[in-house]
């Protein structure tokens, strides 16, 4: 998870992540505009993957889909695997 990430007119957070598997792993994004935002809550996202032993970066608009203005937030990131190993356990 990261706590707060912001996209707005002189600020974009860029996002990192590492695979250190000896395998490609694809995550799902989750972000949730805050609150007091004119548009809160959950937002479209596109899963990435990450190459063995690689990282990406990237910044929140170029996998998420975000109206324009100012947006700043949560940015939850699931291995989907594993989401769907849990799904297919129940």
């Amino acid at each position: 998870m990261f706590p707060v990430l912001a996209n707005t007119a002189t600020f974009t957070s860029e996002v990192t992540l590492f695979n250190s598997n000896p395998t490609d792993v694809t995550v799902g994004l989750g972000y949730y505009d805050a609150n007091n935002l004119p548009s809160p809550g959950a937002k479209t996202c596109s899963d990435v993957v990450v190459p063995a032993n690689r990282s990406v970066q990237f910044a929140l608009p170029a996998q998420c889909t975000l109206e324009a203005g100012s947006h700043f937030g949560v940015l939850t990131v699931t291995d989907v695997q594993t989401k769907l190993n849990l799904a297919n356990d129940k």
